[in-house]
């Protein structure tokens, strides 16, 4: 059980991560992303440590548990998306492993198999939690992108059609021959030129 479980969660953390960072775009972020994610690392890395970096005692730590690290990666999540989200989680659950194994953070248990078993629950818990959320956002935005993408093209299309509506109106305003629009079946009129109003004696 324990061996089959390392492999899982092993696939959970390292696969996102490895495929996030392979197939992302490689756009230069702007100066203010590179700063909030360098600000996101140091908090990341501080959580870390105090959750996981101090041995284990009798009496353990308030600061020892490892729901501490859920901030930093729920503002990984909602403001980097995937990549954020599958990178925070292989750091945190990297330190997660690298501590119980060297018998630090809240997972050492008298018996090896409890404490493979606890660290593994709370690596999955993690990786699964915030990965779905990451995705959850990414795909929220694209649909935002997409809704502006189209909003955007309607307003094009209505003030071309208006262009050439005007321009048809103005072609048909300054015709020499006498030209009305009318409504059926009613029949009345809903524009005529300068030459059909002369001709009728009135504008519709």
């Amino acid at each position: 059980r324990a061996w089959w479980l390392g492999d899982l969660i092993g696939a959970l953390l390292v696969a996102p991560a490895l495929l996030v960072w392979a197939s992302a775009p490689r756009l230069r972020p702007p100066p203010y992303r590179i700063l909030e994610g360098l600000a996101l690392g140091v908090l990341l890395l501080t959580a870390t440590i105090v959750v996981f970096g101090r041995p284990v005692t009798a009496d353990a730590s308030t600061f020892q548990h490892p729901y501490l690290t859920f901030p930093a990666l729920i503002w990984a999540a909602l403001r980097f998306e995937q990549r954020g989200a599958a990178s925070a989680t292989f750091v945190v659950g990297l330190f997660a492993v690298w501590a119980t194994v060297t018998a630090h953070g809240p997972f050492v248990r008298p018996d090896l198999h409890e404490s493979l078993l606890a660290l593994q629950t709370f690596t999955g818990v993690t990786a699964a939690t915030f990965l779905v959320l990451g995705a959850t956002i990414a795909e929220r935005r694209l649909a935002i992108h997409d809704v502006q993408l189209s909003a955007a093209e309607q307003r094009r299309l209505l003030i071309e059609r208006d262009v050439a509506h005007k321009r048809l109106i103005t072609v048909l305003d300054q015709s020499p021959v006498g030209i009305g629009i009318a409504e059926a079946p009613s029949g009345r009129f809903v524009f005529v030129n300068d030459e059909a109003a002369r001709l009728l004696g009135r504008r519709p």
